[in-house]
């Protein structure tokens, strides 16, 4: 009988979600009755299972992987790990789902098998499984002529395995996963595939691995926190840092380290990786530099991994790389209804391959050198390389800097301008270059709370998120109490030969512009990192320089300020006309 098999796995999903089954167990659920019935295509073992009786699940499938323990050991593990993982929810649904599935052929069932396995990259199992997407653009970056072993860190459930196994038949794979189930799923897809893999169980970064695979794959969970370094490996390039924020680059060095002379070790990671500000983190990018380790970097769409919504680039590290290949594909998607975005893997193999596209640029080592080991594409895309800056301090070595007070409105209730004890500036209020005050709204706060958040005279404003960046001092606030919200960076000049009002100007010119583009995250919201702000380099001219250019700044401001309320008038009255010549009041 032929079947539409996403149609019938859309079927069975509705059914079993209607029947009280959760839908993060249905995936699983779906997986395990394909692959029972796949492996007893002739219904010797599995024929009279009753899947609402737990006893008799679990007893029939012990009993199974008993019987075939002998000829098939690998076959029997499966099953005993079916067993200890209560992979079922033991309920009548099952049976009649099962019995659909058994009159499906071998090849139907395999198929309906990777279709739960294809749809769990949109569910919460999304990060268990590289997309076939990626797993593409990762393929099209490596010649399998010189590929024969392949190791994936974290290989979730088999996904990139199984599509080298396609590849190429002969490979030697190998791979890691953490979390039981995944690595279960994992076994049943490789074997009802016929395909060979040596997986383990267990935290790679907590195993000692050889560098000897030609392909090292690491699609591993992002900002992760531990305590932990990692187990040291045998002929390493690159040693792992102590690390107690995010364990980040610790995994890429696995992948790095697992890679054999001549080899490739392909990472996605959380853009943050290229530009983080961490000590470790920087010792380890200089490292990996300086030992012409790093290929290519891609950023790519953000939004184009299912459930996350930030920007992240797929790098590649090979040996004796004289420059880094930059390649900027944030824009090779096709458009979508939804927020997730379909890669457009045309356009991104053709950046790959340019040699002359101005989204592709060859960095040398000496200039990543030069940008104090910072990969941020924004730096190298803008040119920004070629400006020199007249003694430039650091924000950080001329002040300090504070994010606004963060609420919600559960813990605070905004109240009209002045009704409450402190009033509040967000972005909203900062309007051709000053604080709107009588536009914030308000709060009742207990001061204690907030004393560490009120804006002082001459502070700076900075917008940190959204596409424009909004610079504005602080002026003639008198006695009123203001803290700023949590969407405003506030700098502090504390250096007393450096005037606030020149730095504003500066961070607002087309230059500081451009540097604060360098420093900007996210890919659906854009937002700027208080640590690297602080590290965002000023040029400090002389003070009678930066005076003229202070006093330039606040009468061409107060000029703005009078256009602006001139045109306000010129709109009102254009607005009016109607009203005016037919007496309307």
């Amino acid at each position: 009988m032929e079947y539409n098999m996403m149609d019938l796995y859309n079927d069975f999903v509705k059914f079993m979600i209607r029947s009280g089954d959760l839908a993060s167990n249905v995936f699983l659920e779906i997986k395990t009755l394909c692959f029972l019935n796949i492996i007893d295509d002739e219904n010797k073992y599995f024929n009279n299972i009753n899947y609402s009786d737990s006893d008799q699940t679990n007893g029939i499938i012990f009993k199974t992987a008993n019987l075939i323990g002998k000829d098939n050991k690998e076959l029997s593990m499966i099953l005993t790990e079916i067993c200890n993982t209560s992979v079922f929810t033991y309920n009548e649904v099952l049976n009649e789902i099962n019995l659909r599935i058994k009159n499906l052929t071998i090849d139907q069932k395999k198929a309906l098998f990777d279709i739960c396995n294809d749809m769990s990259e949109s569910n919460s199992h999304a990060r268990w499984s590289t997309s076939k997407q990626l797993i593409q653009v990762i393929m099209d970056c490596v010649d399998f002529n010189q590929v024969d072993s392949v190791l994936d860190l974290c290989s979730g459930i088999g996904s990139f395995l199984g599509e080298c196994a396609k590849k190429k038949n002969d490979l030697y794979l190998e791979g890691y996963e953490i979390y039981q189930i995944a690595l279960l799923v994992s076994k049943m897809h490789l074997y009802i595939h016929n395909t060979t893999a040596n997986l383990h169980a267990g935290d790679v970064l907590l195993t000692k691995i050889e560098n000897k695979f030609d392909l090292v794959l690491a699609d591993f969970p992002w900002g992760i926190r531990s305590d932990i370094k990692p187990i040291d490996d045998d002929n390493m390039y690159v040693e792992y840092k102590e690390n107690k924020q995010r364990s980040d680059w610790n995994f890429i060095l696995k992948a790095v380290n697992a890679m054999k002379k001549g080899g490739k070790a392909i990472v996605l990671a959380p853009q943050s990786v290229l530009f983080s500000s961490r000590k470790s983190d920087i010792e380890t990018r200089k490292e990996i530099v300086l030992k012409s380790l790093l290929e290519t970097v891609i950023l790519m769409p953000a939004a184009s991994i299912s459930c996350i919504g930030a920007s992240y680039v797929l790098m590649v590290f090979s040996n004796g790389n004289e420059s880094v290949k930059l390649i900027d594909a944030s824009d090779a998607y096709i458009n979508t209804k939804g927020a997730y975005k379909f890669l457009d893997l045309n356009k991104i193999h053709e950046l790959r391959v340019s040699t002359d596209s101005e989204k592709v640029r060859n960095v040398t080592l000496d200039e990543i050198a030069k940008s104090d080991y910072s990969l941020e594409f924004n730096f190298y895309f803008s040119n920004i390389s070629n400006i020199q800056l007249t003694n430039p301090k650091t924000i950080g070595e001329i002040g300090e800097v504070f994010s606004g007070y963060q609420y919600t409105s559960k813990n605070l209730t905004e109240l009209n301008p002045g009704k409450g004890n402190i009033s509040i500036v967000k972005i909203s209020n900062l309007i051709n270059g000053s604080i709107d005050y009588s536009s914030m709204i308000s709060a009742n706060i207990d001061e204690t709370k907030i004393e560490k958040y009120l804006l002082h005279e001459n502070d700076i404003l900075l917008s940190s998120k959204g596409t424009m960046i909004k610079g504005v001092v602080v002026k003639d606030i008198g006695e009123q109490k203001i803290i700023p919200h949590n969407n405003l960076l506030v700098i502090r000049i504390t250096d007393n030969e450096v005037n606030p009002i020149y730095v504003c100007n500066y961070l607002n010119s087309k230059t500081g512009q451009l540097f604060l583009k360098t420093i900007q995250t996210g890919g659906i919201i854009i937002n700027i990192n208080r640590t690297r702000l602080m590290d965002l380099p000023i040029p400090i001219v002389d003070k009678d320089s930066q005076e003229i250019i202070a006093t330039r700044y606040l009468i061409m401001k107060e000029k703005v300020v009078e256009l602006q309320t001139q045109l306000d008038l010129a709109i009102d009255k254009l607005n009016s006309i109607y009203d005016d010549e037919l007496g309307v009041e």
